[in-house]
Formats: C-alpha cells, structure tokens, sequence
C-alpha cells in the first residue's frame, strides 16, 4: 500500500510541476538596450498589489526592427501576463515626476490604451499542456 501511494504522490507531484512552452512576440520595442521582465499574475488582488506569482527577464540583444522573440516553460495554468521595457536594467518601471512611465510596458493580447491599470480579465491566458501557447506583446511609450 505504501508504494502505490508513494507512486501516486509523485505522479501527482510530477503531473502539477509539468512545464508547458509559451512563445512570446513582443513588438513595438524602440531600443535593443536593457531587458524586458514579464511579471506574472494569477489573479486580480495579486495584479492590484503588484505581487506577481513569478517574473522572468530576458536580454533585449535579439531585437530586431523592433520585435523580439521569447521562448519559455511555465506550469499550466491561467495567468496576466505585464511586461516592462526596462531599457536601464534596474529591475523596475521608471517614472517621472507626474507618475507617468517613462519606459515601455504591456500585457499578453491586450494593448492597453488608457491611463489606469487594466483589469487582469482584459489580459488574462491560458496556459494548456500540449497547446500552441502563443502571446504577443505590443510595447506601449507615454
């Protein structure tokens, strides 16, 4: 009995740690300098405290005509997807005196043209295991 349980736990275990693969374009960048963060959100009181579940950076050298290409494995699941275009890799959004950013951001398939914050419903994915998980990105500047 202790080894089908010991099985099952670890099957278990295995099943929910399974990574699955998203392909990011992320578009409208003005420079190749800095790195771009995707901070990810699992649900709204998360996103309205800006305590992502997880971030990851990536290196701004592959752009080109102002597109950039990313390639990762996240566990399945739903998420918000914001990404900052942190062109002075100081892990942060910059803003000015006003409070307006002063470096680029976005959210996974939404391109947000007002002042506030989105709602996490207007750019939340899906992740699903053996899916074609693409997202994309358009870079907004204030």
């Amino acid at each position: 009995m202790k080894v089908i349980i010991s099985m099952l736990a670890l099957f278990t275990s295995t099943f929910l740690l399974a990574q699955t693969d998203v392909v990011v374009e992320v578009t409208n960048l003005r420079s190749d300098k800095g790195q771009i963060i995707i901070s990810f959100f699992e649900d709204e009181q998360s996103f309205d405290n800006e305590q992502p579940s997880m971030n990851k950076v990536f290196r701004k050298k592959a752009v080109k005509n102002g597109k950039l290409y990313l390639k990762f494995s996240v566990p399945s699941g739903s998420y918000g997807l914001s990404f900052v275009d942190d062109e002075n890799s100081n892990d942060e959004l910059d803003y000015n005196f006003i409070g307006m950013p002063t470096e680029g951001f976005g959210f996974s398939n939404h391109y947000h043209t007002g002042m506030s914050k989105p709602d996490l419903s207007q750019f939340k994915i899906k992740v699903k295991p053996g899916k074609s998980n693409k997202v994309k990105c358009k870079i907004r500047y204030m």
